[in-house]
């Protein structure tokens, strides 16, 4: 687990750092941005159950939330968890008000249009049944 954690903070630190399009406000690469605010933006929907969900005293809790703090920490980095609605995530990564999102979304052709997905870190083996 450990290994998997180290390889996607490299590859996701990779992709924010050299992705073109990704950019803040300030004209700055993303992963310059997260190294000088020392704030890492996660946005997530927080109804993802099990992966991103709001526990019962309001806190966000789940898989992606403990790997977002996992990647924050792994960064030397504090983490902001940004709750939205889950179609308001990616315009808000295009906009720059977040540097990632993590929440139970799939990659699709369409999507990878728009963002650089950092491979699947979860494969559900869910698939289409029929008699």
């Amino acid at each position: 687990m450990k290994r998997g954690l180290v390889c996607f903070v490299i590859v996701l630190c990779a992709l924010l750092g050299v992705s073109s399009d990704v950019f803040a406000g300030d004209n700055a690469p993303v992963l310059s941005r997260i190294v000088t605010s020392g704030t890492l933006r996660v946005g997530t929907s927080g109804s993802q159950p099990p992966f991103t969900v709001v526990s019962k005293s309001g806190k966000l809790i789940g898989y992606e939330i403990d790997l977002a703090n996992m990647l924050a920490g792994a960064m030397d980095v504090k983490l902001e968890l940004v709750q939205k609605p889950f179609a308001e995530l990616l315009p808000a990564l295009e906009k720059g008000e977040i540097d990632a999102v993590m929440s139970g979304m799939t990659m699709t052709p369409k999507r990878n249009l728009q963002a650089a997905f950092v491979g699947p870190y979860m494969v559900s083996g869910k698939s289409i049944l029929t008699k």
